[in-house]
Parts: structure tokens; C-alpha cells; sequence
């Protein structure tokens, strides 16, 4: 699995709890258009970002992915890596905070 690279390693490095990894990695997947333009990457930012303490890093990127894919609001909300974050980006009714 971690021998795909990208964010299956990501993921893989989550999972394992090596969040400083996972962070590591996420940046530098940042430089590929194809990861930066994804609101799965995004997203997967936002946990790492909030795994290592990055609180404004997290909400940034979980408001970057959320821009890209709305959808993917419902499953932050059920997330228990993204929950606190959505909690601080928007209101009950998904809008903006800011």
C-alpha cells in the first residue's frame, strides 16, 4: 500500500499514528497539480494539519476541500479527525463562520 506513494502512504502513515510522517508527506504532495487541485488531498491535509496541532492549517484546508467537493462536508461532520474542525469553519446549517 505505502509502496503507491501518494496519499495511500498518506493514509497508511495515519493509520500507523506517525502523524509527523503523514504531515511530512502531505507537503510534499502539495507541489503536484494534481494533488493540490483535489479536495481529497485537502481534506487529508486538514487531518494531518489537525493531528499535528496545526489548528489554523487544518481549517484552511478543510475549507479548501469543502470549496472543491461540498459533499465531503457530511462526512467531516462524521469524522472524528474532522468533526472539531468543521465545528470552528461553519454553522450547524453548513454556512460559513467567516
Amino acid at each position: 500500500f505505502a509502496s503507491r506513494g501518494g496519499l495511500n502512504e498518506v493514509l497508511l502513515l495515519l493509520c500507523l499514528e506517525r502523524n509527523a510522517a503523514a504531515m511530512s508527506k502531505c507537503e510534499d504532495l502539495m507541489t503536484y497539480p494534481e494533488y493540490s487541485q483535489s479536495a481529497k488531498f485537502w481534506y487529508i491535509h486538514a487531518v494531518c494539519s489537525n493531528r499535528t496541532d496545526d489548528i489554523f492549517t487544518a481549517m484552511i484546508s478543510m475549507d479548501m476541500a469543502l470549496k472543491l467537493d461540498p459533499s465531503l462536508e457530511e462526512t467531516a461532520r462524521l469524522d472524528s479527525d474532522a468533526m472539531d474542525i468543521i465545528e470552528l469553519i461553519r454553522t450547524e446549517d453548513g454556512e460559513p463562520l467567516y
